[in-house]
């Protein structure tokens, strides 16, 4: 089965959002109010830290020999536009994320686990190296324990394999 990025984007974003209502509000013009924090996105400085984030992550990603081969001939600007706005999404920042299916967008590529992993491992060190806290680290990381399923396919045909 395979996720949409725009269902999955939604189920993050309504856990990344943090509303409580305020049960102790006597006043009936005040029953149900949301009192709603910043969400992650505006947290760590919206779209400009997000559009650095996204460059230094594609810098580690591609200086990875492992990596590299899957972004052989991709149109990286274009990638990484699509990336700044998935990102931003997850974040709740304020536009959703309407791009491709995460597993159509990387169909018969051959994403290992491990590869994956080592994604992860770059967004991370991404991050912390931003200075995000450990709140917004583990509910990135609960996104990618989500969506692995839909992007892992197996050792058979990576890049890595095909190259040599």
């Amino acid at each position: 089965m395979s996720i949409t990025m725009t269902s999955h984007v939604t189920e993050i974003r309504s856990n990344i959002f943090r509303t409580s209502v305020i049960p102790s509000l006597a006043h009936p013009e005040w029953e149900g109010l949301v009192i709603t924090s910043p969400s992650y996105y505006d947290q760590i400085g919206g779209a400009p830290v997000v559009r650095d984030v996204v460059d230094a992550f594609y810098v580690r990603v591609l200086a990875d020999d492992d990596l590299k081969p899957y972004f052989a001939g991709i149109d990286m600007p274009r990638l990484k536009r699509h990336m700044v706005v998935l990102l931003c999404s997850v974040l709740g920042g304020p536009e959703p994320y309407e791009g491709r299916d995460l597993g159509e967008a990387h169909a018969g590529m051959g994403v290992t686990s491990e590869h994956y992993d080592k994604v992860g491992e770059h967004l991370f060190a991404v991050l912390q190296a931003g200075g995000v806290g450990e709140d917004i680290l583990r509910d990135v990381g609960l996104v990618l324990g989500k969506v692995k399923p839909s992007i892992v396919t197996g050792p058979a045909d990576t890049p890595a394999e095909t190259a040599g």
